[in-house]
Parts: structure tokens; sequence; C-alpha cells
């Protein structure tokens, strides 16, 4: 998820960049943000509501549990944010990334340089180390195990990504694209930058920094690193294809992976397999059966939700446009 998170603040920050001339541009981005999101996700959380009731069990969400899933603030709460008994699994990266979307237009107005953006992250992944070591060790619940889940997946704990995903975009903007001759100069600390991130994550563990924070610097420095020379063997069709399907492919996968372990089992496949084979015997399924699956919901659901956002937007322009004559006319 870090390497998603990464990516959304990059390409938030390009996108809206070409944007900004826009008429009500900040409104047109939430309308963009929550029709890109909310369709597949609603659908995402109706279908596993009624799994278990597919399942044999009876056992459903409480009222609150299926109210802050809907409006994406289950991720405050450290029984939902991804308990066993979450509504949509996987559901907390949803939550921490639409409350990344509220703080998105502050931070893209203020942060609006490579020193500034820097400094923002520097800021974040201290804060959020402190905060991590302390809250940690004073759970506000009895289960510990969920407590440290929560420590960990919460948006504070997240938020120095969002802040990498800046220092990306950039640098892309400032030296990777428009100067090829201070790229040439920057290899050497990148590569630096590449060998502190690895070795404190294979040697240190987390004692340093935690992990999904190292693993964001690695892929900050693996995301400029293609921007600036793209591999054929990361960046081709079925790469391209299978990112546009991804956040159907999220959503879906958990499901499918729970159908073809189920199928598998039913041919008695867990007991002729070794445990090595069986898993990347599942994983090939799994992978398989999510991309046909999403390919529809992607289809069906997220370009017609997206369609929707920009009916929207253009239903908004349509009302500009008497004001905007109205107000050329004394010219």
């Amino acid at each position: 998820m870090q390497l998603f998170f990464v990516v959304s603040a990059l390409t938030l920050c390009l996108s809206q960049a070409q944007r900004q001339s826009e008429r009500h541009s900040w409104l047109n981005f939430f309308i963009r943000r929550l029709f890109r999101i909310a369709p597949m996700f609603y659908v995402a959380l109706a279908f596993y509501t009624m799994l278990p009731s597919l399942r044999g069990h009876i056992a459903w969400p409480s009222i609150w549990h299926l109210l802050t899933t809907v409006t994406f603030t289950n991720g405050w709460n450290p029984y939902w944010i991804n308990a066993a008994d979450a509504v949509v699994p996987g559901g907390w990266s949803i939550a921490v990334e639409m409350f990344f979307y509220l703080l998105f237009p502050l931070m893209f107005l203020r942060v609006n340089s490579l020193r500034r953006a820097t400094t923002l992250s520097g800021v974040a992944l201290l804060a959020s180390s402190v905060l991590y070591a302390v809250i940690l060790h004073r759970p506000l619940i009895d289960d510990a195990s969920l407590w440290e889940t929560f420590c960990v997946l919460w948006f504070p704990n997240q938020f120095p990504v969002f802040c990498v995903g800046f220092v990306v975009y950039f640098c892309l903007r400032d030296f990777l694209v428009h100067d090829r001759e201070m790229t040439s100069k920057l290899w050497v600390p990148l590569l630096w930058l590449s060998v502190l991130a690895i070795v404190p994550l294979s040697i240190l563990q987390d004692t340093l920094l935690q992990s999904h924070l190292l693993f964001s610097m690695d892929f900050a420095l693996l995301t400029a690193c293609l921007a600036h020379r793209p591999s054929r063997l990361l960046v081709n069709r079925l790469s391209c294809y299978l990112g546009k399907i991804s956040f159907s492919g999220y959503l879906v996968h958990f499901a499918v992976l729970w159908q073809a372990n189920k199928v598998m089992t039913v041919f008695g496949l867990n007991l002729r397999l070794s445990p090595n084979l069986y898993f990347f015997t599942l994983v090939l399924f799994g992978l398989t059966g999510t991309m046909a699956v999403a390919s529809i919901t992607y289809r069906l659901i997220e370009i017609p939700g997206q369609r929707m956002g920009r009916f929207a937007i253009a239903k908004l322009r349509a009302k500009d446009r008497p004001y905007i004559t109205t107000q050329a006319e004394p010219l």
C-alpha cells in the first residue's frame, strides 16, 4: 500500500498542477475523487456486508461500523480499521487515502517547492515515529494486538508516505524531466538513498524506522528512476493495464482468493501439493481471477462512476456560463 500512497500523492500533484486554471478547481478535485473511489467501494461494501450470509454465518456489522465505513471514517477506530470483522477487507487504506484527499489542497498550496516538501517529509517522519513510540505502549483498548495494528495503520502513521510522494513530484518537476544535466548529478545521492532505505530494512528491522516508511523511500526512488528511464520490464501494456484496474483489483482480490482457496480445497490440492507449490498455485489462480473480475467491475462500475463525476463538473461549468457572459458584456 505504501507504493500506492506514494504514487497517489505524485499523480494528484501532476494532475492538479494542470487543472489549477479551472474555475472551482478544488471543488472539481473533490468531485473527481469521490466519484473515482465511492462507486466501486460502495459496491464492495454491499458485497462484503452480505458475504457472511453467503458463507452461512449470521453475524452482521453494527450500524455504527457501517456508517463509519460509508463515510470513510472507520480509520480512526481501532476496532473497525482492519479488524477481523472489518466490513471491507483492506478498507483501512481507503479510509487513509480519503483523509489525505481532505488535506491535499492545503498541502498542494503550501508545499510548493522541493525544499518545503523535504522539510515536511522530515518533520512528518519524526513526528509520526515519536507518536508511534508513545501511543504504542499506552493502549486505549484491552486488545494489545489490535491496538498495535491500529497504531501502524492509522493516518498519522502513514502520513509521511504521502509526503515522500510530494518529494518525488518536485524532483520530477525540477530535475529529472527538465534538467538532464542535473539528473546525472542526482544519481549518486539517489543511490545512497536506496542504500539507506534497504540496509536498515534488512538489518535493523524496526529499530530505526518502521518498515513501511523504509519501503516508501525505496518506492519513491523506484518511481523517480522509472520516470527518468522507463524499463519495459516494469512499464509495459500489461503493467499499465493492471494499474488501470488496480483499484477494482484491490477490492475484489480478497473474495477471489477466498473462492480460489475453497475450490482448490474441494479438489484436495491442499493435501496433494507441497505448501510452497500450493501457495504459488493459489497466487496464480488469484491473480488471473482478480484480473478477470476487476476488468468487469472496472468497465461496469468504475468507468460509469467517473462519467458521473465528469457530468457533475460539466453541470457546474454550465451554471457558470451565464455569469461569465454577463460579466464580459460591458467589455
